[in-house]
């Protein structure tokens, strides 16, 4: 757990080890913003640094997570209000853990059934196989606003670009 030292606090943590030679490790947060950890995992170094791509129409982001594939780095992220139709999954590419491009159409999780929304605040985890991907994610049940269940849902890839089948 990062302290909350140097600023380093906000909600939705999440950190990413690269696998380079350096194995520079990163923590991002809600903003969406990310520091370098320093070795002991726990504290950071420097102040934050805002990564201006990953924003959902210029709202709150918030839940950043990211992972490596082929050389490239995926964010992916959620923004607008948890109680809103328009909660949403985005995504990011870049070619460092620290630069990231939105791609045109990044929306890859909305609300697209009656009584499902609030899709948001994932991570991703890879397949048995050790090659395929999955993103986990929650909704809200329109009938319980404070209920929250968990979906799982396999990621593909064209190239770069990132789409959901589910």
């Amino acid at each position: 757990i990062v302290e909350q030292n140097n600023g380093a606090n906000g909600i939705d943590g999440s950190v990413f080890i690269d696998d380079n030679e350096a194995a520079s490790k990163y923590f991002y947060r809600s903003g969406i913003e990310y520091y370098t950890l320093n070795d002991d995992m726990r504290r950071v170094s420097g102040s934050s640094h805002r990564i201006p791509a990953a924003t959902v129409t210029g709202n709150w982001t918030e839940g950043p997570s990211v992972f490596k594939r082929g050389g490239k780095y995926y964010m992916t992220y959620t923004g607008n209000h948890f109680l809103s139709d328009s909660y949403m999954i985005e995504y990011a590419v870049g070619d460092t853990p620290t630069d990231f491009k939105e791609p045109t159409q990044n929306r890859i999780l909305i609300n697209t059934e009656e009584g499902i929304m609030g899709l948001g605040h994932n991570s991703t985890v890879i397949g048995p196989d050790l090659d395929s991907r999955y993103i986990v994610y929650h909704n809200l049940s329109s009938t319980s606003p404070t209920r929250r269940d968990v979906n799982i849902d396999r990621i593909v890839f064209n190239g770069e670009k990132l789409e959901v089948q589910g």
